[in-house]
């Protein structure tokens, strides 16, 4: 059974960054599965480009992404999915140029293929509409069959029954709600997020929104039961005996509450906690697991009271934590995503972060004064000019290569004009057919500047094969660049909050900022 689905790639958007993810070695067995077809995988954004670039009428999608998802019970081999990519596209794109990759990082095999959306042969676009996914899928389950794999069925009745029996299945063998989207997806649907969940079976013309089935079946109820939640079907919730079951996460409040009372440390509620059977994963995120339940809970999403560092902050401070857990009830949640003053401090769990760290960041990196702070700051400033610098470089060379890339290619496709043109001797007949050939002459007589101006002290071209690789060469440097940057950025803005919230101190709160000093 394969899921087939088309997506457009806008102007605008990173083409070159959604073939770098198609083709990311950890999903691909090192780029063992991958294909390309009228252009070269490295520099196939470029080549996409030199045909889009010939479209009279561009309109907006410069590519078009396909995905194929395989189902994990047809146990279907990367190398058959690899002939069905290639298969697919020479029966709906013959004259396009295109990217595929085969992912196998999760339990189900799925391809993705970028297609260049202008052919080459005469720079028309791709029309894709619902009669063009439609006839796509039929291809696609003719090819299933004929390998022996399974086929989406299409069903005409029992509409609201089949939809209701899928998200309960989907919901059944899914871990999370991206996993669940995917596996309706899987299951024939197409799906809508909004303001609410849509749903199209795939010979249905109209969405259906999920909750008018139920709160069970709205964005809320799915994620609950996703969670292990019991959410009773129906839109109303009647309980016959008035009794309210406890959830999960309200038996791991109780545990941690009772725990912290007994406790003398942070490490010994955590071992008493364990001798309670609760099972207790630490990572960038500690969650706990009860012996009745079926998934791990991540504590701070049970209050903010009960995050990692506020547990350390009550075994170090208990009467600052009962102070700033009644602050915290007091104040509506808000959104920060970066600390703002020491004023509001007390909003958020993120501000008790910042006035924990500050000090010790400041002791860690040895800061003894605003100077050498602000030191600090300015000596990031630099290396960020350095890295952009560096990119800008490596964004002129690649484009000065691509360039020669361009004009060869160029040059052999107008070569056999330009022979022509040379081979008539009669006057008017040159006169004639230079007229009607103008344009593609010029070109000829640009490109071949180009590549004069581009020749090696011998007289020779640089072979293309080695621009390439000087191209690939660059967009590492830039790459590496671009990541470097972007940790100094974040280095950066660290220590630009630093300095804005001691400057808020020393203005606002004179006490506090004589702390600071000692």
């Amino acid at each position: 059974m394969a899921y087939t689905k088309i997506v457009p790639i806008k102007t605008g958007t990173h083409l070159e960054q959604a073939i770098h993810y198609i083709l990311n070695p950890d999903k691909t067995e090192e780029m063992l599965y991958v294909s390309a077809y009228m252009c070269d995988k490295d520099t196939a954004a470029e080549d996409f480009k030199a045909i889009y670039d010939k479209a009279i009428h561009k309109g907006n999608n410069v590519a078009h992404q396909i995905t194929l998802s395989f189902s994990p019970e047809d146990k279907i081999r990367p190398e058959q999915a690899l002939d069905m990519g290639r298969e697919l596209m020479e029966k709906i794109y013959p004259d396009n140029q295109y990217v595929l990759a085969i992912h196998n990082d999760r339990e189900h095999l799925h391809a993705h293929i970028i297609v260049n959306a202008v052919d080459y042969v005469n720079y028309k676009k791709i029309h894709s509409n619902k009669q063009s996914l439609r006839e796509m899928r039929d291809i696609c389950d003719k090819m299933c069959k004929e390998r022996g794999l399974s086929v989406i069925e299409k069903e005409t009745k029992a509409h609201r029954k089949r939809l209701i029996a899928s998200i309960d299945e989907a919901i059944e063998k899914s871990s999370g709600f991206d996993d669940f989207i995917e596996n309706m997806q899987l299951a024939g649907y197409e799906v809508k997020i909004d303001k609410y969940l849509h749903f199209r079976g795939r010979d249905e013309e109209n969405f259906r929104r999920s909750d008018t089935m139920g709160d069970a079946y709205s964005v809320i109820g799915i994620k609950q039961r996703l969670q292990g939640i019991d959410v009773p079907r129906g839109k109303k919730r009647i309980y016959s005996d008035k009794t309210i079951r406890i959830s999960n996460r309200r038996r791991l409040q109780f545990a941690i509450n009772d725990m912290m009372t007994t406790a003398n440390s942070y490490e010994d509620m955590l071992a008493l906690l364990r001798a309670e059977g609760i099972e207790i994963k630490i990572g960038k995120h500690l969650a706990m697991k009860l012996p009745i339940g079926e998934r791990f809970i991540r504590v701070e999403s049970l209050g903010e009271e009960y995050s990692e560092k506020m547990l350390r902050f009550y075994f170090d401070n208990r009467a600052g934590y009962n102070t700033l857990k009644a602050e915290l009830k007091t104040v509506k949640p808000t959104h920060l995503h970066k600390p703002r003053t020491y004023k509001d401090r007390y909003t958020s769990i993120r501000n008790i972060d910042v006035e924990i760290r500050m000090l010790n960041m400041l002791s860690e990196n040895k800061i003894t004064s605003i100077d050498e702070l602000q030191a600090k700051i300015d000596s990031l400033s630099k290396k960020i000019e350095v890295c952009d610098s560096n990119i800008n470089l490596a964004n002129e060379e690649i484009k000065s290569r691509q360039t020669v890339i361009n004009a060869m290619r160029e040059y052999w496709q107008l070569k056999p004009i330009i022979t022509k043109y040379k081979a008539i001797s009669d006057s008017k007949t040159r006169e004639l057919f230079y007229v009607e050939n103008m344009a593609d002459i010029e070109q000829y007589n640009k490109v071949t500047e180009i590549l004069n101006a581009n020749k090696l002290p011998d007289g020779t071209l640089p072979k293309a094969d080695r621009l390439r690789t000087e191209i690939a060469e660059y967009k590492q440097s830039k790459d590496l660049n671009y990541d470097n940057k972007e940790s100094l950025k974040t280095e950066l803005q660290k220590y630009e909050v630093l300095m804005g919230n001691i400057k808020t101190i020393i203005k606002d709160e004179p006490q506090k900022a004589e702390d600071v000093e000692r």
